[in-house]
């Protein structure tokens, strides 16, 4: 009897198939894999850490595989369940010759959704950074500044994607129009937000 027997997909080129846990193998020549990602249990995604950009021309890039979204479970062995965003950091920034990671990339991917209203002072910013995304539509907040206005409104993160300032959408403009519209804005600044939400593993 002939049973049918599926080999094990290959990590180094397997496809990442959503709705179930894909190990996948990225070759990175002692590069890091260049990441931008969301999560830890001491941030506001507390519950995984999530893809939120994919660098150009970073090792992960030129794989091809990981995109915005996906949930890294493991990296090397080591499981990124209940870890701070330090250690999953120092965990993903490792340079080795093969990074092994195991990637969930959900069926929908689910956002929070964030309004919030900021003071703009005269003279000054909003105390945050946005960068264009890869495929330089829409930005996410890169940086927040500690003491400015929305450090101290406390409902931004890093790595929240902007999707409106007072009405306006800007989730399909480039880095240059919503640098336009977050600086001419002025007074009382309605801002809309989607953050990236894991899902429990």
């Amino acid at each position: 009897m002939i049973e049918d027997f599926e080999p094990p997909a290959d990590p180094l080129t397997c496809s990442i198939i959503p709705g179930k846990d894909t190990q996948i193998e990225i070759t990175t020549d002692n590069k890091i894999l260049g990441l931008f990602f969301v999560g830890g249990k001491d941030t506001s995604t507390p519950e995984g850490i999530v893809v939120v950009e994919v660098f150009s021309g970073g090792t992960a890039d030129k794989d091809g595989r990981l995109q915005p979204g996906d949930q890294i479970l493991e990296v090397n062995g080591t499981a990124l369940k209940d870890v701070t965003y330090t250690t999953a950091s120092q965990a993903l920034r490792q340079t080795l010759p093969k990074m092994k990671l195991t990637v969930y990339r959900p069926e929908r991917i689910d956002f929070v959704v964030i309004e919030t209203e900021i003071i703009k002072k005269p003279g000054k910013g909003l105390g945050l950074s946005v960068i264009a995304r890869k495929d330089g539509k829409g930005v996410y907040i890169s940086e927040i500044l500690s003491g400015g206005s929305a450090d101290v409104d406390g409902k931004i993160t890093k790595g929240d994607l902007l999707i409106s300032v007072n009405g306006v959408s800007v989730e399909s403009a480039s880095g240059e129009e919503a640098g336009i519209v977050l600086k001419t804005a002025m007074g009382r600044v309605a801002l809309k937000l989607h953050r990236y939400k894991a899902i429990t593993r």
